[in-house]
């Protein structure tokens, strides 16, 4: 059963409660009941979509919803009531204004960048300091093994499943939407998790290329909780390293 429910609505689609199910109907094809106890995320792409205040009401049952464009971009998100924690974004209000901080920032996020690729089978004895060289790398091999549009389109629609996800732990950590630099660990982030795709798809030419919603979104909740391992291995060294940073220089909240 899947937590994560992809439903593409690049062409007509209607979808609407029946008691504790969900269920996604398409003309010609058989209705698909999915029990809303059990799912976690709804991911909706295209415009097409018939239904929407039952989807709305998944969102009033604390069930995240995030819509994408025709080309895999975030629209909009309904999100659940998550606790808005003081600590991460007066950590990242340091690291819009004081070089000090943003430096603690950018060697974590470096760190993890060295982690991803240490893991990887493909550059274990590679060091970290050539990072551009081993994107350039893969970004080669899966152009030649997939074509170039392909491997756009795969590339859009796995950027576009991803901001999904680090969104959403985002905000399951209390790191507040509107908050200014939170755009850029969200992309920082991002590109971290596209890379590890990316990876994996080089390493396995077993994997067909995720290049459509459906693709992508199969592929996504087959990989979603390791991203989402990632993205909390990302958070949880923030967190560390900040804490030791307002520590070690004294800085308490503003009451």
């Amino acid at each position: 059963m899947e937590r994560h429910l992809v439903i593409d609505a690049r062409e007509p689609v209607h979808v609407q409660l029946d008691g504790p199910s969900l269920i996604v109907r398409r003309t010609g094809e058989s209705a698909r009941r999915f029990p809303v106890r059990l799912l976690k995320q709804i991911v909706v792409t295209g415009r097409q979509l018939d239904g929407l205040p039952a989807v709305t009401d998944c969102a009033a049952q604390q069930i995240n919803v995030f819509f994408l464009s025709g080309n895999g971009e975030l629209r909009a998100q309904l999100l659940g009531p998550f606790e808005n924690t003081i600590d991460w974004n007066e950590w990242l209000e340091q690291c819009h204004w004081k070089r000090s901080w943003l430096t603690v920032y950018e060697s974590a996020i470096k760190q993890q960048w060295h982690c991803l690729l240490k893991e990887s089978r493909a550059f274990q004895n590679i060091r970290y300091t050539h990072r551009i060289r081993y994107y350039e790398e893969v970004a080669t091999t899966l152009k030649r093994r997939w074509g170039k549009s392909v491997y756009r389109d795969v590339r859009q629609w796995l950027q576009g499943f991803i901001t999904v996800l680090v969104t959403e732990v985002m905000a399951e950590t209390g790191i507040a939407p509107g908050h200014r630099f939170r755009g850029r660990l969200l992309k920082d982030a991002a590109q971290l998790i596209l890379m590890n795709a990316l990876m994996k798809c080089r390493e396995d030419a077993r994997i067909k290329p995720p290049d459509n919603p459906l693709g992508a979104g199969t592929y996504y909740q087959a990989q979603a909780e390791a991203w989402r391992s990632l993205v909390i291995r990302l958070l949880i060294s923030l967190e560390f390293r900040f804490t030791e940073t307002e520590i070690n220089s004294g800085f308490n909240h503003v009451s």
